[in-house]
């Protein structure tokens, strides 16, 4: 059981926030804690040993995170709740006080007002992470080559365009919703995008930290929806980035009222097209990045929310690949390759 978590300030070691989720009779005072935590960091980085991600007492585990501008110390029974499950816990702590505080941390001046909110929120999202079963970033089932081989084309005559709407289908999720020759109203000026095959595959299951942000922020990205854009024949990096700064707009709850912009930021926008190959993506690493070796782009809107090295939350990102095709009919033989990332 987790029993108190401090937040405390990286360059100062001054606590910031101190909340007991299990109500305590002795209730020492926080600079105590936090003085005696940023005293052993101090002493370990001076030795070049490291910094310190946790340690145990005969009753307590303690679990220590550093994030933008704060250092997150969750302590909790020593075998409860498992230590993977803490790890997790701790980094999502971080990350959510940093999404809801990082402009009052870095403008930090010893007040501590700012942060008093955060105990509320902390405490209802303890009661969510242990109130529900853990769920998975996405429902989307993402199918291997060797299992997209398998797939049975129907053998009659098809456009090329049905030909990759039944690859696409079988590739991400059978059951989806598929709209063909799709023109998507972008905010704020409702420009134009046409989507060659949009899939919509239902409500999307977020984990916890992300269903407590979507609750702050709309509805963006909740939905289970991919978009598949064939590449023109003189296409390039300059087509893609115009393509993606309008998808990065998308799901702004600013807009999502006007029921002519679509409200649902993409799960991954799949580029394909005869002549398309890595290069076609080359000079794009300022609105593509890279997340655990996928590359993505994520939602204008939510930039707030994401740690400053990489987009942290799935319902805010949006994978893109590319894919080559040589136009011939599809077959378990006869396949899209993927060129890009």
């Amino acid at each position: 059981m987790i029993k108190e978590i401090y937040i405390l300030h990286r360059d100062s070691g001054l606590p910031l926030n101190h909340t007991h989720i299990v109500p305590q009779e002795d209730d020492p005072d926080s600079t105590l804690f936090s003085g005696a935590l940023q005293g052993i960091r101090s002493f370990l980085q001076e030795c070049k040993i490291g910094d310190l991600t946790n340690f145990t007492t005969n009753e307590n585990r303690i679990e220590v995170r550093c994030d933008i501008g704060i250092v997150v110390a969750v302590v909790a029974d020593i075998n409860d709740p498992p230590k993977e499950k803490l790890d997790t816990i701790t980094e999502d702590i971080g990350s959510l006080f940093v999404s809801l505080f990082e402009k009052e941390v870095e403008s930090f001046n010893g007040g501590l007002a700012p942060f008093r909110s955060f105990e509320e929120k902390l405490k209802e999202f303890i009661k969510l992470e242990f109130g529900e079963p853990i769920v998975g970033e996405s429902s989307i089932v993402i199918s291997s080559d060797t299992e997209a081989k398998n797939f049975k084309f129907n053998e009659e005559s098809k456009s090329h365009l049905n030909l990759l709407t039944d690859w696409v289908k079988n590739r991400f999720d059978p059951t989806a919703n598929i709209k063909n020759n799709v023109v998507v109203f972008c905010p704020p000026d409702k420009s134009l995008l046409n989507v060659d095959i949009l899939l919509e595959g239902g409500t999307r299951r977020m984990n916890k930290l992300d269903k407590w942000l979507v609750k702050l922020i709309a509805y963006g990205g909740t939905r289970n929806v991919v978009f598949v854009i064939e590449l023109g024949p003189t296409h390039g990096p300059a087509q893609i980035r115009q393509i993606l700064q309008k998808i990065i707009k998308i799901g702004n709850p600013k807009y999502s009222e006007n029921h002519e912009i679509y409200p649902f930021f993409p799960f991954e926008v799949l580029f394909i097209g005869p002549n398309a190959e890595k290069s076609s993506f080359n000079g794009l690493d300022d609105v593509i990045k890279t997340y655990k070796s996928k590359h993505v782009v994520v939602p204008e809107y939510a930039n707030h929310i994401h740690r400053k090295h990489s987009p942290h939350h799935s319902f805010l990102r949006c994978k893109v690949s590319g894919w080559k095709w040589n136009l011939l009919p599809l077959s378990s033989d006869n396949l899209p390759n993927q060129v890009y990332p």
